[in-house]
């Protein structure tokens, strides 16, 4: 096995450069004291994607922090119109944002979610960092918050597309939310020759 370790440089979406993204505005902005991407979208949601990364299996890691909507991190991205989304939406209880996680594939989107399930307590206030570490691995996909020993999300049906689509970002409309330090860690398998 192999490990590639990439840092996926998120001040690149506002100009473009490897990322492509439909439909929303990015902006870089400093948010809790970290340099951040602040995306948002008005009408439909959009989507950022870096372009022609193939991931499969592994490790991906990002911080966010927002107070409402819809937004996720997008991962065996083809296209626009074919992805998965561990999607992240805000309910609000009183002046805490209570948050639920789903995953969908993009044809999911336009109706009710499978699999919502509460994130779990998160410290802090509406708008403070939020560490989210997704392991993909053999079929199964977990989902962790802030170094939880208990993951927020399981997938145990979880399946890639051959050979792996990219990674990204979505936001959905009417919604905003902050990103940094989007990593991943692909794991590959040699191939003895």
């Amino acid at each position: 096995m192999r490990r590639i370790e990439r840092d996926l440089e998120l001040s690149s979406i506002p100009s473009g450069g490897s990322w492509r993204r439909t439909d929303l505005v990015a902006e870089l902005v400093e948010h809790g004291g970290e340099p951040a991407v602040r995306l948002s979208c008005n009408d439909d949601s959009g989507l950022a994607w870096i372009d022609g990364l193939q991931f499969a299996e592994g490790e991906i890691r990002v911080d966010w922090a927002a107070s409402h909507g819809s937004f996720g991190i997008a991962i065996d991205i083809h296209d626009e119109k074919r992805f998965k989304l561990i999607r992240f939406s805000a309910g609000e209880t009183g002046m805490t944002p209570l948050w639920q996680v789903q995953f969908l594939s993009s044809n999911e989107l336009a109706g009710a979610g499978k699999r919502a399930q509460p994130v779990g307590e998160l410290t802090g206030g509406a708008l403070d960092w939020v560490k989210l570490k997704i392991s993909i691995h053999k079929g199964r996909m977990i989902v962790v918050v802030n170094d939880h020993n208990i993951p927020c999300l399981r997938v145990t049906d979880f399946r890639i597309e051959s050979p792996g689509g990219s990674i990204g970002l979505w936001i959905d409309r009417n919604s905003s939310a902050f990103f940094t330090h989007l990593k991943c860690v692909e794991i590959r398998k040699q191939v003895k020759i």
